[in-house]
Formats: structure tokens, C-alpha cells, sequence
């Protein structure tokens, strides 16, 4: 129980530090401890408040990674990774409800309700530096179709089309009134990284997604590392390094904590 009640809070400070980070922040190199600056009155006011500017959050999780694949298994622990690695065409806002534009911008219904017509955001880059292009949209939906597990996700969809370099379509098997709730988790990646990797891919580091942050180091058995992503169409995140360290053993966990080799 002390575990799980664990891991859940960590996932809400992770989404709580996502949606505050995207602010202009400085280069740094990655670091195991907190990196902090702290802001006084120039005048030297006792009265005045410091302000504490942090760039690394060190983080524990009890099991490894299994796959940053964006459409591999779903568990717990590779979704806190994924969903700051890739993003949909629309974000679905818990909090409200709503949808939030996010790697496209608008979109159009058919009268039948059978044709999602979907106008991309220009600029968007992968993480590899490569802009995001109509290509990776279909692939996207086609590879996350034919993945198991994700049926919930795309059992109403058909088929993708290029329109034109900013313009996709998605046609559906029938109107389903769940598509643009649904097609949030369809994560869009870099059909070049994708391919490139082959078998490999979801195993190593894959400069593949458009979100937030990048991962920049894996290895299973010591940590894994998130970096902003300096191109990020929505602005920087400030927190600029967020290190994943697997820690079963919760006393351990605790222990780390109190001395202040973890922030969570």
C-alpha cells in the first residue's frame, strides 16, 4: 500500500512540474543532485523573501522501464516516461474535460461524422531535430492500430491520408462519438527514428517523440534521464533534467529520501 500510495503521488508531482515547467530556462549538464540558485534583495532586507530556482528533479520508481515504445504496454511506470516523450493531436484536460490543441491546431468533422480532417501545427520538430511532417501521422495511427492493447484506442479507425503538407485525414469504419477522446492517447512519433531502429526500438534512447522532454539516458538497472527539449513549440520546460532512479525496496526509497539523494 505505502508503495503504490507512493508511485501515485509521484505521478501527480510529475504532472504538476510538466504543466508549470514551460518557461525559458539555461543550458546545464545533467547532475544526480538538486542544482538550486537562490535570489536575495540587493538591498539586503532581512524582510525580503529568497527564491529558489531549481533545474534537476531526482525521482524514485519502484520497477524499470519496459519499453518507452509509445505504443508499446501500457503500465505505470513507462507512461510517467512516455507522456512527457511523445504527445496526440489533442491533449484531454482532466481537470476540465476539454480538449487542448496540441500537435494539430484545428480540426473538421464530415456531415456523416466518418472524416476527421485535421490541420497541423507548422514548426513542431521531433526530438532528433527533424520537423514533423503529415507521413508521421499516418504511420502513427496505423502502427498504434496494429498494436496489441490498443484496441479501446483505435477500433473505429479506418484509414489516414495526406491532403497536403499541413493536412491530414482520418476516416473512420463508423461515427463513434469517443474518437477525439480516444485519439489523445494515440501518441505521434518519428516514423524515420521508428524504422531506424527497428526491433530495437522502445529499448534504448529514441530521439522519436515531440514533447516536452527528451530521454537522454537509459540503463535499467541504474537511472534514466529526461531533458527538456530546448525546441519545444510550446516554450522550454524550466525544470531542465528529471532523473528516474528504480528503487524497489521502499525503506530504501525512504532512506534515499531523508538523505537527500531523491526529491520523491
Amino acid at each position: 500500500m505505502k508503495r503504490n500510495l507512493a508511485l501515485l503521488l509521484a505521478v501527480a508531482i510529475m504532472a504538476s512540474l510538466v504543466l508549470s515547467a514551460c518557461a525559458p530556462t539555461g543550458s546545464g549538464t545533467p547532475s544526480d543532485e538538486n542544482t538550486n540558485t537562490t535570489t536575495q534583495d540587493p538591498a539586503g532586507d532581512s524582510g525580503s523573501q529568497s527564491t529558489e530556482k531549481r533545474d534537476t528533479v531526482n525521482l524514485s520508481i519502484k520497477a524499470n522501464l519496459q519499453s518507452i515504445d509509445g505504443h508499446g504496454v501500457r503500465n505505470l511506470q513507462d507512461m510517467l516516461v512516455r507522456t512527457q516523450m511523445y504527445e496526440g493531436l489533442y491533449y484531454l484536460n482532466e481537470s476540465t474535460l476539454e480538449l487542448e490543441p496540441r500537435i494539430a491546431e484545428s480540426y473538421e468533422v464530415s456531415d456523416d461524422g466518418m472524416t476527421y480532417t485535421f490541420t497541423l501545427r507548422e514548426g513542431v520538430k521531433f526530438h532528433n531535430g527533424d520537423e514533423l511532417k503529415p507521413s508521421d501521422v499516418i504511420f502513427s495511427y496505423e502502427r498504434c492500430a496494429a498494436a496489441p492493447g490498443w484496441g479501446s484506442r483505435t477500433a473505429s479507425f479506418e484509414s489516414a491520408e495526406e491532403i497536403d503538407d499541413h493536412t491530414v485525414a482520418i476516416h473512420l469504419k463508423y461515427p463513434d462519438a469517443s474518437f477525439l477522446a480516444n485519439m489523445t492517447g494515440v501518441y505521434i512519433m518519428s516514423e524515420k527514428v521508428v524504422t531506424e531502429q527497428g526491433d530495437e526500438f522502445g529499448t534504448k534512447v529514441a530521439l522519436a517523440g515531440t514533447g516536452p522532454y527528451m530521454i537522454t539516458y537509459l540503463d535499467n538497472d541504474v537511472k534514466w534521464t529526461l531533458e527538456a527539449f530546448p525546441d519545444y513549440y510550446r516554450g522550454e520546460a524550466a525544470i531542465k533534467y528529471i532523473n528516474y532512479t528504480p528503487i524497489a525496496d521502499f525503506s530504501a526509497g525512504l532512506l534515499a529520501f531523508e538523505s537527500g539523494e531523491l526529491d520523491w
